[in-house]
């Protein structure tokens, strides 16, 4: 995919030189911004799954992170991401929701926290039209935000395996589904036997802790590798699933359907 400049916004953390700068921090910035961008695209349109942006470049002598727009993008992400900026700026958080909150106040407490960063500067390039803004790391949301309640429940995942990390102290690997990526770590044996399988589909089972209020997976524990054609493919699936939705298709009402299947089975056991 070749870089249109003109679709393009820099992201620019003042105050602070790159030999400050650990990896570690760096991904937790980069993840922060992509989520923060993801929420924007959020509160304009129905789109969800990751931000239409992707890294462009890395420049460390004045650590700017140059993120294009990817073509296949329905919204405008940085009109979205401005947009939701400019509220910030002047203060106003009345009216958002608590996945953006919860957004902003993760994307600044890293960027305070990104070698002592000062000020983020976002510079935007968009069909010939320029766009800056300079706000403080140390931004002030005056709500409360509580604790999101979470769930642990044993699960399955399917998805492509994007990374494997071992230079840490802890390994530790990234699985895209079809709606996050899903980074947990692994033992040294899991890394191995993962190390065959990636960039390709393949299935985990494990524990997931799921933030309930965002619908994601905070955190998961591997148990077992599902290698790759182990398992149906949805591709292969699909037929057979559409097949079987015609039965279904008059429910209005999914969870009253399911609850009255509960009833009838509490009924026969008595």
């Amino acid at each position: 995919m070749e870089h249109d400049p003109q679709r393009q916004i820099d992201i620019a953390f003042t105050g602070t030189t790159p030999q400050q700068v650990s990896l570690d921090q760096l991904t937790k910035v980069l993840q922060a911004t992509d989520e923060l961008v993801a929420a924007c695209v959020r509160t304009v349109s129905d789109i969800e799954g990751h931000a239409p942006v992707y890294l462009s470049s890395f420049t460390a002598g004045s650590i700017v992170l140059t993120l294009g727009v990817m073509p296949s993008a329905q919204v405008n992400p940085i009109d979205a991401l401005f947009s939701v900026m400019k509220l910030v700026e002047l203060q106003q958080f009345e009216g958002m929701s608590l996945d953006l909150r919860r957004s902003l106040r993760s994307f600044f407490d890293g960027a305070e926290r990104f070698a002592q960063a000062q000020r983020v500067t976002l510079r935007a390039r968009y069909r010939q039209q320029e766009r800056t803004l300079t706000l403080p790391t140390q931004v002030d949301i005056p709500i409360d935000i509580p604790k999101p309640l979470q769930i642990e429940e044993s699960t399955t995942l399917y998805g492509k395996l994007v990374s494997i990390s071992i230079g840490g102290a802890a390994p530790f690997c990234r699985l895209r589904t079809s709606r996050q990526d899903v980074l947990m770590d692994v033992t040294e044996a899991q890394a191995r036997e993962l190390g065959k399988y990636l960039y390709q589909e393949l299935g985990i089972s494990g524990v997931a802790t799921w933030n309930v209020d965002a619908m994601r997976i905070e955190e998961f524990v591997l148990h077992d590798i599902i290698p790759p054609r182990a398992y149906q493919s949805w591709a292969e699936s699909l037929p057979h699933l559409q097949a079987f939705a015609v039965h279904y298709q008059d429910i209005e009402d999914t969870v009253a359907w399911v609850r009255s299947l509960r009833d009838d089975d509490h009924e026969e056991q008595a």
